[in-house]
C-alpha cells in the first residue's frame, strides 16, 4: 500500500544516512592510527641516537634535556608544504649527524689510553724500587725512579686535555640535545593535530547524517499524511456497504433457516429409525461375538492344556527316558547291580555326574490353576546331569579353598562314571596333580597294574611333565585331524564308527589345582585342548583353584566356552556349600552332584576295568582286507614300483610299502619286543607273494633272531623266495649279501649290455628281444640286522660296506633293502649315511630315543605308540610331517599257512620262470642230506661217474655248495673231524658213509664191485645210538651193491693189516687206476691197537 512504501522509503532514507556516516567516520580514525604509528617508529630512532650519545659523552658530562614538557602543547606554526612528520625526520636527521661528529677524539678514547700507560709506569716504577731495596743495587732504583716520574708526568699532562675535552663535548652535546628536543615535540603536535582533524571530521559527518534523516522524514511524512486521508474515506464508503449487504444476509438466512427446521424434523425421524436398526443389529452381533469369544477362548484354553500338558509330559518322559538309560549304564553306585557289574560292550551316550531340581510351583507364573492341566503330572522334575559323549564331555569345578575337597570328590565321580560308561579300554585318562603330589587320583593307578596305557606310567606333578603331556595330547589331536578326520568325518564318533577295530579311544585330561604347575606353555596347549579336542575325542575334566591367576596365554573365557561349568559356592554362617551349573538355562536350578562309592567298591571296579580292558586293547585288523579278491592274484607288476598293502590307515584307506618310486627304495623298520614287527614282516611277505608273481619279486630271508619267524617259508618252500635262514649265523648272512652283490654286478652288466638305466626298462627291452629271461625286483628282509656288527671285526666291516653298496646302486637295478632291528641304539657299527639313503621308515612301538633314531632327530612321534601293530609309515626319511599312523593287519600262522598253500597252487597252476631251488639255512636244524643237490644228481640215471668222489658232511654256513672232502688220489686227501659231541661226529660220518655209496652206486659194475668202505664203530655198547651207523651199513649192503663192511673195535688189527697189505700192493703195481677203500673210524680216542706204545717214542 501506499503507507507501507512511504514507511519504507523513511526507513531506507535513515539507513543510507547511517551507512554514509559510518564509512565516512572510519577514515579518520585510521589516519590517526597512521599518524601515531609514524611517531612511535621515529621516537624509537630517537631513543637510540640519544643512547649512542650518552655512552659516547661518559658519565662526566650530563645530557641537556631532550624531551619536552607535557604542558608543552603549543602547536608549531602551520606550514603547508612540511608537515610535523617531516619536520621531525629532518631534526632526527639532524640529531644523527651531530652523533656522527661526537664518535671523534674524545675523553674516553684519551683516557683508554693513557690509564694503561700511567698504569705500567707506576707498575715499572714499583718492580725497580722494590728490587733495588732487596738487593742494594742502584741502577734498579734508579730505573724504578725514571718510571715513577715519567707516570707522574703522564698524569699531569691528562689533567688538562681531561679539562678541554669535557668542555668539547658539552659544546657538541647541545645542538643534539635541542634537536632530540624539537624532533619529540613536533612528534606530539602531529599526533595532536591528527587528533584534532579526527574530531572535526567525525562532527561533520554527524551533521550531514542529521540533515540526511530530518531531509528523508520531511519528505515522506507528507506522503504519510495523505496515504492516511485516502484510507479513511474507504472505510467509510466499505461501512456503508457493510450495512446494506449485512441486512440482505439477514433477511434470506431467516427464509433458509425456515426452510430447514423443517427438513430437519424430516431427517431426524429417518435418523432416529436408522439408528434404532443399527443398535439392534449391534447389539445381535455383539452377542455374536461374545458368543465367538468364549468358545475360542474354550478352544485356546483347551489347546494351551493340551500343550501344557504335551510340554510337560514329554519333558517327564524325556527324564524317565534319560533315567532308564542311565540306570543301566550308569547305576546307582549304592545298587545291587555293582556286584554282577561287567563293562558295556557300546559306549553309554552319557555319563551321570549328578541331578537337577525343577520345581515348576518356582517357575515365572507358578502352576497353572485350572486342575486339569496338572491331573496327573508332577510338579517337580528330577532330570540328570550329564556328560555327553562326544560333544559336552569336558567339565570344569571351579572352587575356593572351602570347596577343594568336594570338587575333588565330584571329579574323581565324574571319571569313575566315564571309565564305567564306556567300553572298556575306550577311555583313557592323564592325570594332573601339581598340588597333591599324586594323592587326589592314587587310587585311579590301580589300572596300571592291568593295562598301563589306561592312565599312563604315573601322575604328573611337575610343570616339565605336565607341559610334556600336553605336548603328547596336542601331537595325537594333530595326527586325528590331518590324518584320520581331515575333511572326511565331523568328528572322531563318525570317524569310529567306519574305523571299526581301529577305532580311536576317548582321551581325558584331569587336572587338579589348576592353574597351579601350568607354565604359559602348557596353558596355550590346554586352549588347544578345549577347542579342538572334543571333535578329535579329547576332552578335559579340571577342577580350577578359583584364587590363583591364569597364565597369560589362557583366559577364563577360553577355558569355559569348551566345558560345562560348575561352580562351588561356600555358605554362609557354617551352612554347608553347595555347586552351581554356570550354564544360562541350568543356572537358576538347584544342583545336587554325586559323590563316588566307598574306596574298597571303587578298587574292586577298577580292577573289573582294568581286566577287561586288557582282554579288549588288542586290536587285529584281519588279513583278509589285504589279500586280493578272486581272480586277483598275482595281477599285479613292478615296472614302475612295489605296492604292497601292510595295514589299515584310518577309517577307509589302506597302508602300502611302496619302493621303486622317488627315493622310496630301502625300509627301516624297529620296535621293540611284543610290538608286532614279526606280524608285519609276515604280512608284508605274504601280501607280496599273493599280488605279485615270482617274476614280479623276489626275497632273500635272513633272520638273526633266535626264532623260526622264517621257518614257514623254508617249509612251503614259497616260489619267490632265493634264499632263507632262520637262526643265521653271521657268516651265512654276509654270504647272502656277497650273492646280491654279485647279482647287482650281473644286473649292471646287463643293463649296460641293454643301454637301460631302470627296471622297468629293462624288463621292455628283455621283452622287446624275446629273451626267456626273469628280471623280478629283489626285496632283502633283514631282521636283527644289527647281529652283522655286534663285534669289530672284518666281517662286520665288509657287511657294513655291501650293505652300503645295495643301499646306494641296488636302487637302480629294482634291488631293495629292508632292515628290521628291536632297537638302532646297537647299529653303531651301520654308518649313518647308509641309514640316510633309506627313506622308507617304520617304527612300531619304540621309546623316545628309539623314535629319534628310526625316525629323525626332531621326530618322537612313535613314543605315542601304545598297542601291538600300531606302526608310523614315513616315507620323508623320518621327519615329522611325512608321518602317517596306521594299523598292521593280523596274520595267524593258520591263516598265513593257508594262504601259502593258495600261492603254491597259483604257482602250480600258472606259468613263470622257474628259479633254482631255494637256498635254505637254518642254524638250528642240521643239515639234511637229502636236500644236498650234488648228491641227488649224481644219482640220476644215466649220470657221469663221479671222477673225484666228496665224504658230504653238512651244509654250509654260506650261500655255496653243500660242505665235503675231496677224496682225491694224491698224499692227504683224507679226512679228521675234532669235535666233543658224538652225535655229531656219527652223523657227519655216517653222511659221509651214505654220500659216497652213492657217488659209487653209478659207477661201472666191474669198478663198482671193487669199491671197499668198512665203517670201524667204537661205541659203547650201552649207547643208544650204538647200532646206528650198523642199521645203515645193513641197508646200504644189500645184493648187487658195494662192497660195504661194519667192524668193532676188536677187528680194528685185521682191517688196518688188509689196508695196509693193499696199499703195499698198490705201490708195487701203479700201472693200474685201482678203486677206492675208504676206512672209516668213529671215536678214534677208543681204538687203543691204533696208540703208539711207549717204546715207540
Amino acid at each position: 500500500s501506499a503507507q507501507r512504501l512511504a514507511e519504507e522509503g523513511l526507513r531506507d532514507a535513515a539507513w543510507l544516512a547511517e551507512a554514509s556516516y559510518e564509512g565516512g567516520a572510519e577514515q579518520p580514525k585510521q589516519e590517526l592510527e597512521r599518524v601515531r604509528g609514524l611517531v612511535r617508529a621515529e621516537f624509537g630512532k630517537l631513543d637510540s641516537i640519544e643512547g649512542h650519545a650518552v655512552r659516547l659523552a661518559g658519565p662526566r658530562v650530563p645530557m641537556p634535556t631532550t624531551h619536552p614538557n607535557e604542558t608543552d602543547t603549543a602547536p608549531a606554526p602551520v606550514d603547508v608544504d612540511s608537515p610535523p612528520i617531516d619536520r621531525l625526520a629532518e631534526h632526527r636527521e639532524r640529531a644523527f649527524a651531530q652523533l656522527q661528529k661526537l664518535r671523534g677524539p674524545t675523553l674516553h678514547g684519551f683516557l683508554r689510553v693513557g690509564g694503561p700507560i700511567f698504569l705500567i709506569f707506576i707498575a715499572a716504577a714499583g718492580v725497580g724500587l722494590t728490587h733495588g731495596l732487596r738487593t742494594g743495587l742502584g741502577e734498579p732504583m734508579m730505573t724504578g725512579g725514571l718510571a715513577l716520574g715519567a707516570g707522574t708526568a703522564v698524569l699531569l699532562l691528562m689533567l688538562p686535555v681531561r679539562v678541554l675535552a669535557l668542555r668539547g663535548t658539552r659544546h657538541r652535546l647541545a645542538p643534539l640535545a635541542k634537536d632530540l628536543l624539537e624532533a619529540r615535540r613536533l612528534g606530539r603536535v602531529a599526533v595532536r593535530m591528527a587528533e584534532q582533524n579526527k574530531l572535526e571530521i567525525e562532527q561533520a559527518i554527524a551533521e550531514r547524517r542529521e540533515n540526511e534523516v530530518k531531509s528523508g522524514r520531511a519528505k515522506y511524512e507528507n506522503r504519510l499524511v495523505r496515504v492516511k486521508m485516502r484510507r479513511d474515506q474507504i472505510l467509510a464508503r466499505l461501512d456503508r456497504r457493510h450495512a446494506m449487504i449485512a441486512a440482505e444476509i439477514k433477511k434470506r438466512r431467516e427464509v433458509e433457516l425456515s426452510a430447514v427446521g423443517e427438513h430437519a424434523e424430516l431427517r431426524r425421524s429417518e435418523i432416529e429409525r436408522e439408528r434404532s436398526r443399527v443398535h439392534h443389529e449391534a447389539e445381535a452381533a455383539r452377542v455374536e461375538a461374545r458368543r465367538r469369544a468364549e468358545t475360542t477362548h474354550a478352544e485356546a484354553l483347551t489347546e494351551l492344556t493340551d500343550l501344557w500338558r504335551a510340554i510337560l509330559e514329554d519333558a517327564r518322559d524325556r527324564v524317565a527316558e534319560v533315567d532308564e538309560a542311565m540306570a543301566t549304564a550308569c547305576p546307582a553306585w549304592d545298587g545291587g547291580g555293582w556286584a554282577y557289574w561287567r563293562p558295556p560292550a557300546a559306549a553309554a551316550p552319557a555319563a551321570h555326574i549328578g541331578r537337577y531340581t525343577v520345581d515348576l510351583a518356582g517357575l515365572p507364573g507358578g502352576l497353572p490353576e485350572a486342575e486339569e492341566m496338572m491331573r496327573d503330572l508332577p510338579a517337580r522334575l528330577a532330570p540328570s546331569a550329564l556328560l555327553d559323549f562326544p560333544e559336552h564331555a569336558s567339565l570344569l569345578l571351579r572352587a575356593e579353598a572351602a570347596g577343594r575337597d568336594d570338587s575333588l570328590d565330584v571329579l574323581r565321580n565324574a571319571m569313575l562314571r566315564v571309565l564305567t560308561a564306556l567300553p572298556a579300554g575306550k577311555a583313557r585318562l592323564t592325570m594332573i596333580d601339581p598340588v597333591g603330589l599324586g594323592q587326589s587320583f592314587a587310587g585311579f593307578m590301580r589300572l596300571a597294574d592291568h593295562d598301563e596305557r589306561l592312565v599312563g606310567a604315573r601322575i604328573w606333578t611337575e610343570a616339565r611333565h605336565i607341559e610334556q603331556r600336553l605336548a603328547d595330547l596336542t601331537e595325537h589331536m594333530e595326527t586325528v585331524i590331518q590324518k584320520y578326520l581331515r575333511n572326511e568325518f565331523a568328528s572322531i564318533e563318525a570317524y569310529n564308527e567306519q574305523a571299526g577295530e581301529i577305532a580311536e579311544p576317548y582321551r581325558f585330561l584331569v587336572v587338579a589345582d589348576f592353574p597351579t604347575g601350568f607354565t604359559e606353555e602348557a596353558a596355550r596347549r590346554l586352549a588347544s585342548i578345549i577347542e579342538s579336542g572334543p571333535r578329535c575325542g579329547v576332552f578335559v575334566l579340571i577342577h580350577q583353584d578359583a584364587r590363583g591367576k591364569l597364565p597369560e596365554t589362557i583366559t577364563q573365557d577360553d577355558i569355559d566356552a569348551g566345558c560345562s561349568v560348575i561352580e562351588h559356592e561356600a555358605g554362609a554362617n557354617d551352612e554347608p556349600g553347595r555347586f552351581v551349573s554356570r550354564d544360562d538355562a541350568f543356572e537358576p536350578l538347584p544342583l545336587t552332584l554325586e559323590r563316588p562309592p566307598r574306596d574298597d567298591e571303587v578298587a574292586r571296579i577298577l580292577d573289573i576295568v582294568g581286566v577287561a580292558a586288557l582282554e579288549s586293547g588288542k586290536v587285529e585288523v584281519p588279513f583278509r582286507v589285504l589279500a586280493p579278491g578272486d581272480g586277483e592274484t598275482w595281477t599285479r607288476t613292478c615296472d614302475e614300483e612295489i605296492r604292497i598293502p601292510l595295514g589299515r590307515a584310518g577309517a577307509t584307506k589302506l597302508q602300502h610299502l611302496t619302493l621303486g618310486k622317488g627315493t622310496s627304495q630301502h625300509v627301516l623298520l624297529a620296535g621293540k619286543t611284543g610290538s608286532g614287527k614279526s606280524t608285519l614282516l609276515h604280512v608284508l611277505i605274504t601280501a607280496a607273494s599273493m599280488w605279485y608273481s615270482p617274476d614280479e619279486i623276489e626275497f632273500y630271508l635272513v633272520d638273526f633272531k633266535k626264532g623260526v619267524e622264517f621257518k614257514a617259508y623254508c617249509n612251503d618252500r614259497l616260489p619267490h623266495v632265493r634264499a632263507v635262514a632262520v637262526e643265521s649265523d653271521r657268516e651265512f648272512g654276509l654270504s647272502v649279501l656277497h650273492r646280491l652283490d654279485e647279482e647287482l654286478k650281473r644286473r649292471g652288466d646287463l643293463f649296460r649290455e641293454l643301454g637301460v638305466q631302470s627296471i622297468g626298462a629293462a624288463r621292455k627291452a628283455i621283452a622287446k628281444q624275446g629273451r626267456d629271461e626273469a628280471m623280478p625286483r629283489t626285496l632283502l628282509v633283514i631282521d636283527e640286522f644289527q647281529e652283522f656288527f655286534t663285534e669289530d671285526d672284518k666281517l662286520a666291516q665288509d657287511a657294513g660296506l655291501l650293505l652300503d653298496r645295495l643301499v646306494r646302486q641296488g636302487r637302480a637295478f629294482g634291488m631293495h633293502v629292508l632292515l628290521g632291528s628291536q632297537t638302532l641304539s646297537g647299529a653303531y657299527s651301520l654308518a649313518r649315511s647308509t641309514v640316510g639313503q633309506m627313506a622308507v621308515r617304520i617304527a612300531l612301538q619304540c621309546s623316545e630315543t628309539d623314535s629319534y633314531l628310526i625316525l629323525s632327530e626332531d621326530n618322537a612321534a612313535a613314543r605315542l605308540l601304545n598297542r601291538p601293530g600300531e606302526a608310523i609309515y614315513n616315507d620323508s626319511n623320518g621327519t615329522i610331517e611325512g608321518n602317517s599312523p596306521f594299523q598292521v593287519c593280523w596274520l595267524p600262522d593258520a591263516e598265513r599257512d593257508e594262504m601259502l598253500a593258495g600261492v603254491r597252487a597259483t604257482a602250480v597252476a600258472r606259468p613263470h620262470h622257474h628259479a633254482p631251488p631255494a637256498i635254505v639255512f637254518e642254524g638250528n636244524v642240521p643239515a639234511d642230506l637229502s636236500d644236498n643237490q650234488d648228491l641227488l644228481a649224481s644219482l640220476e640215471p644215466g649220470a657221469e661217474p663221479v671222477r673225484a668222489t666228496k665224504a658230504w658232511i653238512g651244509e654250509p654256513v654260506e650261500i655255496k655248495p653243500p660242505t665235503g672232502a675231496v677224496m682225491r688220489r694224491q698224499a692227504g686227501a683224507n679226512l679228521l673231524i675234532v669235535g666233543q659231541q658224538d652225535d655229531t661226529s656219527r652223523a657227519m660220518l655216517a653222511s659221509s658213509l651214505v654220500g659216497l655209496a652213492g657217488q659209487h652206486a653209478t659207477d661201472p659194475a666191474e669198478r663198482r664191485d671193487r669199491v671197499r668202505i668198512v665203517f670201524l664203530d667204537s661205541t659203547p655198547p650201552d649207547d643208544p645210538q650204538a647200532d646206528t651207523v650198523e642199521r645203515i651199513v645193513t641197508e646200504l649192503s644189500e645184493p648187487g651193491s658195494l662192497n660195504i663192511a661194519f667192524g668193532r673195535v676188536r677187528q680194528t688189527a685185521g682191517v688196518v693189516s688188509e689196508f695196509e697189505a693193499e696199499m703195499r700192493r698198490r705201490e708195487a703195481d701203479d700201472s693200474v687206476v685201482h678203486a677206492q677203500w675208504y676206512l672209516i673210524l668213529l671215536g678214534l680216542q677208543r681204538f687203543r691197537d691204533l696208540r703208539k706204545k711207549e717204546d715207540d717214542f
